[in-house]
């Protein structure tokens, strides 16, 4: 994936408005994903408090940590589809087809290093061989993979039309 840092894509509305810079994308994409990662970490940490079961602060991080921090290598891969296949030009059509592929493939290889990281780092927690283990992940997470693919193009092309909306009100506001 190109990843020409600041300069502009396709403008349909013809306002001279660039896209985000990727770097700034991405950090804020690779932030995100802290967030909820910390967040999940949290969370596991109440709910074992509240079903009695004794869970230590290193143990749920190393849990919930891993799949985010995944998330994160994946970003810069998932930010730079969305530069590149767009869904407000002619080629929509084209690019739906290949978000469907790209989300359904990059949650496959989500859901298998996953599955192999959590297999380092803490053993054969949940299915005795490490195939069953993966395959328990991906028939588990697939679907919530997926959703994390669609969310994260969702949230840049929001924050990508509505920086565009602004410096197109801005230009309108100046002339």
């Amino acid at each position: 994936v190109e990843r020409d840092d600041d300069a502009p894509d396709f403008d349909p509305g013809g306002t001279g408005a660039q896209a985000l810079p990727f770097r700034r994308a991405l950090l804020v994409a690779v932030a995100a994903c802290l967030l909820v990662g910390v967040l999940e970490v949290g969370k596991d940490l109440i709910f074992s408090a509240i079903d009695g079961r004794e869970r230590t602060l290193g143990d749920s991080m190393r849990a919930n940590l891993p799949w985010w921090v995944l998330w994160m290598a994946f970003m810069p891969l998932v930010l730079g589809l969305a530069r590149r296949h767009r869904f407000d030009g002619p080629q929509w059509p084209r690019s739906s087809m290949m978000h469907a592929a790209a989300a359904f493939l990059v949650s496959l290889a989500h859901g298998i290093a996953y599955g192999l990281t959590i297999h380092h780092i803490v053993g054969f927690a949940f299915r005795p061989t490490l195939d069953a283990q993966v395959r328990l992940f991906l028939e588990r997470y697939l679907f919530t993979d997926v959703f994390t693919y669609c969310s994260a193009i969702g949230v840049y092309w929001s924050v990508e039309y509505f920086t565009r909306f602004r410096s197109s009100a801005l230009a309108a506001a100046r002339a």
